[in-house]
């Protein structure tokens, strides 16, 4: 006897089956296509920002005006406007998954521990005297470290942001070995090089994917090289 696909098939089963992924990817995409609601969430962010500058909270209003730049830059140029045409031809075929979660909890954890031996370090550095003179103001802990010791590390904030940019755009091991090609979809440039090269054969393609990996990294190495030569010089 033949069965028909309804006989086969359990609507409740066919709903427990759906990934969290595709949860998660259909959640984040209904958020990112409603535009009121990027550029309302836009808005708060320049008047917190505003607020935060006139305050004179330096140390809240950097990440928040930086943080505010990336959301403008990505209204424009990215999905919710798309005033800019897309780099490239074709739909990107990965999108938001949890494979992509994942490699981004193991390279924090990973470079987590580099991070804080350079605060470490930067906090060594400072004199003894600042923490005194922040307890006899009556500062806990808490504010001395959010407003007294990191405002004066930001020459490592700054090394750190910089640093770690140019090993992210270079990072390939940890992509390859936990989700690699073969095993989970999850883009990086390094990989599109990889595969380009020396899967597809594709030599000529494959350098230029690495000569435009090049730029990008320049582009956060070369101002760290001339606020380095400009504190040797002015000391």
């Amino acid at each position: 006897m033949a069965m028909t696909l309804p006989d086969v098939i359990n609507e409740e089963e066919v709903a427990q089956a759906i990934a969290p992924s595709q949860v998660i990817a259909q959640l984040f995409d209904g958020i990112v296509g409603n535009v009121q609601l990027v550029l309302l969430i836009l808005a708060v962010l320049v008047v917190v920002t505003i607020v935060q500058w006139r305050n004179g909270n330096r140390g809240t209003a950097w990440p928040l005006t930086l943080l505010a730049g990336l959301l403008l830059a990505w209204i424009v140029f990215g999905k919710p406007l798309g005033l800019v045409p897309p780099a490239l031809g074709y739909e990107e075929m990965h999108g938001f998954n949890l494979a992509v979660i994942g490699v981004i909890i193991a390279a924090i954890w990973q470079y987590s521990g580099y991070t804080m031996a350079l605060y470490y370090a930067g906090l060594r550095g400072l004199p003894v005297e600042v923490h005194e003179s922040a307890k006899i103001d009556g500062a806990t802990e808490f504010q001395y470290y959010f407003r007294v010791a990191i405002p004066m590390l930001r020459t490592t904030t700054f090394s750190a942001i910089i640093i770690l940019a140019h090993i992210s755009l270079k990072l390939f091991a940890l992509i390859f070995a936990m989700t690699g090609p073969d095993n989970a979809a999850t883009g990086h440039p390094s990989v599109l090089m990889y595969l380009t090269t020396f899967r597809a054969n594709n030599f000529a393609k494959g350098a230029a994917i690495a000569v435009v990996l090049f730029l990008m990294a320049a582009i956060f190495i070369i101002p760290y090289l001339l606020s380095s030569h400009r504190e040797r010089r002015g000391k």
